[in-house]
């Protein structure tokens, strides 16, 4: 092979290379490929609103104070507003029984009163779970969440 068939070759391979990498770019541009987090939350997207990630705060309890023989009961629970997310919570007796849930809390809103599944007598319920669940406002894909160890004391 004489040197101008070998200066063709490299010529061909510098061309094939350029128009590949050209290729590859036009096509990151017409598709308008979206970068995602680590996640695999979508950053940018026309129509829908950016998400900006940040923590989710979660109210915490170690104990809940009732009325015996009382459907509805005075709770506060808060989704503080900074939260991007809905807010599911329960709350279950030692043996597994549901005693309330509330779903889809927004942020900034509070709940002041629960009511009770079952009337409750006086004592001490040790063990009982206090469970919060969120879900993303976008697409409702569940996000993190909280179990508590909660002791409950009806009076």
């Amino acid at each position: 092979m004489n040197e101008e068939q070998r200066i063709k070759k490299v010529m061909i391979a510098i061309i094939v290379v350029l128009l590949t990498a050209i290729i590859c770019l036009g096509a990151i541009i017409l598709l308008d490929l979206k970068e995602t987090n680590k996640s695999g939350i979508l950053l940018t997207d026309e129509g829908r609103e950016n998400i900006q990630l940040k923590p989710i705060t979660i109210q915490g309890f170690s104990e809940f104070h009732a009325k015996s023989d009382e459907v509805t009961q005075e709770f506060t629970f808060c989704n503080p507003k900074d939260n991007n997310c809905y807010m599911d919570i329960e709350f279950l007796l030692p043996d597994g029984t549901k005693l309330f849930e509330v779903k889809r809390i927004e942020p900034r809103y509070v709940i002041k009163k629960v009511e009770f599944l079952k009337t409750l007598k006086n004592g001490i319920y040790e063990n009982c779970t206090f469970n919060i669940n969120c879900y993303s406002m976008n697409d409702d894909s569940k996000l993190n969440g909280a179990a508590m160890n909660v002791t409950l004391y009806v009076r």
